[in-house]
């Protein structure tokens, strides 16, 4: 056999056996390989670098300054090169790595699941780390690159993002058994609202949408409450303070609440969730796979759209 001239890693880990063993056989036999193509490999690595490397007698080979030097430069050097190999092998595969997803409560519970674990299954040795978050955290997560995805609801500022827009869903409300119109029909019109005590969204931007909707009617809305979380404004729902208005993805919080759910119409109100992700920056091929499996899934309406 015949091997190359130079001072690839190849040549690094025949001279690091050779000098741990201190023997040309036993290097050879760990090597699994004869020994005259050992010893050529490193009469040319010597003459590569222009120096002995070890010092030949007595059957043992000791290594000269400048082996020693060598030695410890290789064992750094081939470090890197492992290091390297595994970072590009898991960093920079669709199947491996890592995906930080920042999300709302409704998406989280109700949707991104079955994104993981479909392409948990196609994607096996993928990780996710999923946090529950508003919108204007996950944004500020998002944009610092801390999570590679954020999943929020309309309306905010989408300048900074790149976006897939999910299709847009109802808004409903929660309200207690006893509330007079709910035995009747599955809607509730928005003018009945006006007239009873309301429990919104915490976040500033959703209660002015929903004063904008009210207004459109020659109404206001009663607020008496605010939610950051759905388990908050459920509770406070059971416990009489007002009627909840929220998205339906959030009619899975509620459960057997003793609670109804009613659309609300005339005029019927909706939003949407959007999923970002920071403009302009790199996206790690297991991030861009996922995105890519999402976006199939959607119709062509709710495409990737580069705000």
């Amino acid at each position: 056999m015949i091997w190359e001239v130079g001072m690839d890693s190849k040549s690094l880990r025949f001279f690091l056996v050779i000098a741990e063993e201190e023997n040309m056989s036993k290097a050879a036999e760990r090597l699994h390989m004869s020994q005259p193509p050992l010893s050529r490999q490193l009469k040319l690595l010597e003459e590569e670098v222009g120096t002995e490397l070890f010092e030949r007698g007595h059957g043992r080979l000791r290594l000269t300054a400048a082996g020693i030097y060598l030695k410890e430069q290789a064992y750094e050097i081939l470090s890197l090169l492992d290091k390297t190999k595994q970072h590009l092998q898991t960093e920079f595969r669709e199947d491996e790595g890592d995906i930080t997803i920042g999300t709302i409560e409704t998406v989280g519970i109700n949707i991104l699941p079955k994104w993981i674990a479909e392409y948990h299954e196609k994607k096996p040795q993928v990780t996710y780390h999923v946090i529950n978050g508003n919108t204007d955290t996950i944004m500020d997560q998002v944009v610092k690159g801390i999570y590679d995805i954020g999943i929020v609801r309309e309306p905010f500022n989408s300048e900074p993002f790149e976006c897939i827009r999910l299709p847009e869903e109802p808004w409903i409300v929660v309200l207690p058994k006893e509330y007079p119109s709910a035995a009747l029909g599955k809607n509730i019109d928005l003018a009945e609202l006006s007239k009873s005590p309301l429990i919104l969204p915490t976040r500033a931007i959703h209660e002015e949408q929903i004063r904008r909707w009210f207004e459109m009617i020659g109404s206001k809305p009663e607020v008496v409450c605010s939610y950051s979380s759905l388990s908050s404004g459920i509770a406070l729902v059971k416990n009489n303070v007002g009627l909840l208005l929220c998205p339906e993805s959030a009619s899975s919080f509620i459960g057997d609440s003793g609670l109804m759910v009613k659309k609300i119409t005339n005029p019927a109100l909706s939003s949407r969730s959007v999923i970002i992700t920071r403009k302009y920056a790199a996206k790690a091929p297991a991030v861009r796979s996922f995105l890519k499996m999402i976006q199939e899934q959607l119709p062509e309406k709710d495409d990737i759209e580069n705000e």
